[in-house]
């Protein structure tokens, strides 16, 4: 007997009751996040400048790494990386997804990422957050947006091809063109 494909396992892993929840739950949560934990003071709290804001303040409640160990400090984590992905998926056309295996995992089993039309990589929020409290980055995702606005540019001027489309035209996606490498450390100032 042989064990479930990819796909398989990728519809299953979309079909959780676990996964379920967390999606029903990221709009009260994102909403309860602006008016509360972020306040975030933007014109557009979804826009780059809302993302800065929101880098600022995920590093002033998250100072140490150590407290995504604590149940409140994940907890608290999990809503503002759940805010990070929900401005990369509204301006940028993508769509959550659980994809558990290779995600950053906070046993809870789940991997919540954000997958776009126009790019093979998908972004972990929950991974972009350990980088910023582990200061490892400064203005990270700022980087991650401009990143995603080359590329969706790019994917653009080349008429929105879908996926079945770039593998039949053998397109290779912006990230993989060494022209466009991915976003890379700055340093601090």
């Amino acid at each position: 007997m042989q064990g479930p494909t990819r796909f398989e396992g990728f519809r299953a892993d979309q079909q959780t009751a676990e996964w379920i929840a967390w999606r029903e739950d990221v709009d009260p949560t994102v909403d309860a996040l602006l008016s509360g934990l972020l306040a975030v003071a933007q014109p557009d709290p979804w826009s780059r400048e809302g993302l800065i804001h929101a880098e600022d303040a995920a590093r002033w409640w998250i100072p140490v790494p150590t407290l995504l160990e604590l149940p409140e400090g994940r907890d608290r984590a999990d809503r503002i990386a759940m805010f990070l992905g929900e401005v990369l998926r509204r301006n940028f056309g993508g769509e959550w997804i659980n994809a558990p295996r290779g995600a950053l995992d906070w046993g809870d089993g789940l991997g919540p990422s954000i997958r776009y039309p126009y790019t093979d990589l998908m972004t972990d929020p929950r991974r972009r957050l350990v980088a910023v409290v582990d200061n490892a980055y400064h203005r990270y995702w700022a980087m991650l947006w401009d990143h995603h606005l080359d590329c969706l540019r790019r994917w653009r001027e080349l008429g929105c091809p879908t996926r079945g489309q770039w593998e039949q035209a053998g397109w290779v996606p912006p990230e993989k063109l060494e022209a466009n490498p991915a976003p890379r450390q700055q340093p601090k100032p």
